[in-house]
């Protein structure tokens, strides 16, 4: 479903919403369940916290990270995000220019959406 303001919605990326003290591990299995390739990392008020990867992961990896390592360790506290307001073309060019695939949108300090590369290029 796309919104008016031209953001894809949905239910899934609910699911990617994380505890930011979850394992790695755990933050795998999201990754694979939902088959977005990020999770959200959010506080215990579900304020967002950052983003995790599947190249997040990989890279904590190799840095002698393991399964059972806090997400903590390799989240991107400073990923790109845009607000409500932002729509499908603004948001298209963000991510061309920033060679990113998934672009969260935030209010308040909370998730509300995601922009995803795949949704959005089709």
């Amino acid at each position: 479903m796309i919104f008016e303001n031209g953001y894809v919605h949905r239910e899934k990326w609910r699911r990617a919403l994380i505890l930011h003290k979850s394992t790695i591990k755990k933050a795998i299995s999201n990754m694979n369940s939902t088959g977005l390739q990020i999770v959200f990392a959010v506080n215990k008020d579900k304020k967002f916290v950052g983003t995790i990867t599947d190249g997040d992961v990989r890279r904590g990896l190799l840095s002698g990270y393991n399964l059972n390592s806090s997400i903590d360790k390799i989240t991107n506290r400073k990923p790109l995000v845009v607000s409500k307001e932002t729509t499908k073309e603004e948001a298209i060019k963000i991510m061309q220019t920033n060679t990113v695939h998934h672009l969260p949108i935030i209010k308040s300090k909370k998730v509300i959406g995601v922009f995803l590369w795949d949704e959005l290029n089709l």
